[in-house]
């Protein structure tokens, strides 16, 4: 009788633990699809990028009061932008994998890799600052359809724009000095002198 109890004990000493793990993996499992299911609902219901940026269109064609006829001639206008942009936008991505590549070559010594990097980085400025022009050329043209009337008002939003910009990225980085793009294309100088996109290889 001693014999059972005690192998009964023992049984229960055994197995609990194998109870109450299996118990936690299952609250486990069940807390991940849980969390899974409410990613899932939140990027369903999430606005797409292209979502927001035809939102802020609209509102940015009715501050300004566009007719169709103008709305059309934005549209022309911001393609054609587009268009020209792409090839700048590959290469700067091209440039930042190159950055990445050099970093984590293990035949390259400190030394090499810094060189590499540095001419890389100057390539990667002349980009971004012919990618600034072309956003430049890009806004005159659209100014160009606009009366003297919505020239005034987009004046007045560039510059409440670029208040925005300025105090959000104060708040955002306290302490690193104003770089990024502004609101409008306004430029931003870089310190290497420009180059047709087909110098910048």
């Amino acid at each position: 009788m001693k014999k059972i109890l005690l192998l009964a004990g023992l049984l229960s000493i055994i197995l609990t633990p194998s109870i109450s793990f299996a118990a936690t993996s299952n609250s486990v499992q069940t807390e991940k699809a849980a969390t899974a299911q409410k990613v899932k609902n939140f990027e369903g219901n999430r606005p797409r990028p292209h979502q927001f940026d035809k939102k802020r269109q609209e509102e940015f064609q009715k501050k300004l009061g566009l007719t169709d006829e103008q709305k059309a001639k934005a549209k022309t206008i911001h393609e054609k932008g587009r268009a020209e942009m792409q090839p700048v936008m590959e290469k700067m991505k091209a440039k930042h994998e190159k950055i990445k590549a050099i970093k984590e070559d293990s035949t390259l010594n400190e030394e090499a890799k810094r060189t590499q990097i540095e001419e890389q980085v100057k390539q990667l400025h002349t980009l971004k600052q012919y990618a600034n022009e072309l956003r430049m050329k890009n806004m005159k043209e659209f100014e160009s359809i606009l009366t003297k009337d919505q020239q005034k008002t987009l004046k007045e939003m560039k510059k409440e724009g670029r208040k925005n910009f300025d105090k959000q990225f104060k708040k955002a980085h306290p302490q690193r000095p104003m770089f990024g793009q502004p609101p409008f294309g306004e430029r931003i100088d870089h310190p290497y002198p420009i180059k047709p996109i087909e110098e910048s290889k």
